[in-house]
């Protein structure tokens, strides 16, 4: 007995150093070399099974474990950040949050963008990408400016342009923000601009002197009020009054 009890603190000891130099790898099995002595086998495996038990720790699965890196993970975080911006604004706007949207870790969004202002602008390039939209050829001005300003009607419903336009109005974002927001808002109307009046030029419908960019602004401005002070519906009533508001102005007829 006296000889098993040391022979088991000899190989007890073995063990434990043996942990201690493999504990790098958690998931490392460790199993014993057996000894001369025949008697000792079964203690051996049990000494085995209670240091491989110790030395196993539990680890906890990274948070974006599993999921697609590289470009999925930037079009996930940024996506998530026009989410936040649309709810909580720029001065709002938490790391946190973003990344619990996102469903990564915050060590994630921060190896990209090192500042929340870099993240901010980051999304708002992403956010534009694609975004204008010619509207089609309805035969008429009219026709083609209630095409036009229903469809910035539904975009100013989106999160996304809510995002877009809290960011440009924001007294507390950076000048860079403040740049790009309204390049991007400005870039959905000149464009359109450009093509509807093109059209109507095209069909006499257009006086040589009137600029399409100021007709385009301020009839978008008006829906924007419509939308964001007012809080009412675009009808296509409505828009009917007011391009023909604009297009014929309060001369009496």
């Amino acid at each position: 007995m006296h000889r098993g009890a040391h022979s088991w603190e000899v190989l007890w000891v073995s063990l434990q150093t043996r942990a201690m130099r493999m504990s790098l790898d958690r998931s490392a099995v460790i199993v014993a070399t057996p000894c001369c002595n025949d008697d000792s086998a079964s203690t051996t495996d049990n000494a085995s099974a209670i240091v491989h038990s110790m030395v196993r720790k539990k680890v906890t699965p990274r948070r974006d474990a599993g999921r697609a890196r590289g470009e999925a993970v930037s079009h996930a975080v940024l996506s998530a950040t026009l989410e936040e911006l649309g709810v909580s604004g720029v001065e709002g706007l938490s790391i946190e949050r973003v990344a619990a949207r996102a469903e990564v870790n915050k060590t994630t969004i921060y190896r990209r963008w090192a500042t929340r202002e870099e993240l901010i602008v980051a999304a708002l390039e992403h956010a534009t990408a694609g975004v204008v939209s010619i509207p089609p050829d309805t035969g008429s001005l009219r026709g083609d400016l209630l095409a036009l300003l229903k469809r910035v009607g539904e975009l100013l419903t989106h999160p996304t342009s809510r995002a877009i336009l809290g960011a440009g109005a924001s007294e507390h974002a950076d000048a860079r923000i403040h740049m790009l927001a309204r390049e991007r808002l400005a870039s959905q109307a000149i464009l359109p601009a450009q093509t509807l009046m093109e059209r109507a030029r095209a069909r006499g419908e257009w006086r040589a002197d009137v600029k399409g960019e100021l007709l385009i602004f301020a009839l978008v401005g008006a829906v924007m009020h419509r939308v964001t002070m007012e809080r009412a519906k675009v009808s296509a009533a409505w828009l009917g009054s007011l391009i023909d508001l604009v297009s014929f102005g309060v001369l009496p007829r």
